[in-house]
C-alpha cells in the first residue's frame, strides 16, 4: 500500500469543510488511500481521503467521542485506533474497524492509556503502548484473536516510539530505563537489548 505523507494532503485540494459533509456510500479500495485526524469543534474524527477518486468522507461522525492514531493493517482491509470519550476521565480503547462494512471492534483497555496501535504483519495481534502505574510508559502485545495482553516491557523509565520488524519478529523502541533516551530491541526470545550507546539521546526509529 502506497503510504502519503499529510503533506500531501494539501496537493488533493480536499477540505475538512468537505470531508464532514460527505457521508460513505459504499466500501473502497484500500490503495491510494489515506486515513487522518480531522478536528470537528473539538472533537476528533478520522476521516479516509481516496486519491484516486479526490473525495474524502467521514469515517466515524462520533459527536462525543474522540477517534485518533489511525493505523491501516497490512493488507489494507481494517484499522486500528484509539477511542477516547470527550470526558477524558474515561479510559480510552483499541478500536479495529473494517473497511468493508465498516464494524467496529473496541477491546478492553491494556493499561491506564492505551496509545500507538501498531499491527502484527499477520494480523494477528496490537503492539500497543499504555501507562503502567508503577513503570511508566509500556509496550505491550494485545491478541486480536482471544484478547490476551502481554506485557513486553516492565522497566522503570518510559518505553515509546515502537515499531515492529516486517516479518513481526523483532520490535525497536526508545527507553529511558537508563537516564537517557536509547534505541532497544526485543528479539524473539523477547529479551530488551540496548542497540545504542547511553553517550547520546536516540529517538524516532524507523
Amino acid at each position: 500500500m502506497r503510504r502519503w505523507r499529510p503533506v500531501a494532503l494539501l496537493a488533493l485540494g480536499l477540505t475538512l469543510a468537505n470531508a464532514l459533509a460527505i457521508g460513505i456510500g459504499r466500501a473502497l479500495p484500500p490503495n491510494d488511500q489515506i486515513i487522518f485526524e480531522g478536528d470537528r469543534a473539538g472533537i476528533k474524527d478520522l476521516l479516509l481521503a481516496d486519491v484516486a477518486r479526490a473525495i474524502t468522507v467521514n469515517l466515524t461522525r462520533t459527536p462525543t467521542v474522540h477517534e485518533e492514531h489511525p493505523a491501516w493493517s497490512a493488507d489494507g482491509a481494517q484499522f486500528a485506533y484509539i477511542r477516547q470519550e470527550a470526558d477524558l476521565n474515561q479510559p480510552r480503547q483499541v478500536c479495529v474497524r473494517r473497511l468493508s462494512g465498516m464494524s467496529e471492534r473496541c477491546l478492553p483497555p491494556v493499561a491506564l492509556w492505551d496509545d500507538n496501535p501498531r499491527w502484527s504483519p499477520d494480523g494477528d495481534w496490537l503492539l500497543i503502548e499504555s501507562i503502567d502505574e508503577t513503570f511508566g510508559n509500556e509496550l505491550y502485545r494485545l491478541s486480536l484473536n482471544d484478547g490476551r495482553i502481554e506485557a513486553l516491557t516492565q522497566a522503570v523509565g518510559n518505553d515509546m516510539s515502537a515499531i515492529l520488524a516486517p516479518d513481526g519478529r523483532r520490535i525497536v523502541f526508545v527507553s529511558q530505563r537508563d537516564g537517557l533516551r536509547r534505541l532497544y530491541m526485543i528479539d524473539g526470545d523477547g529479551t530488551a537489548r540496548p542497540i545504542t550507546s547511553a553517550a547520546s539521546n536516540a529517538m524516532s526509529p524507523a
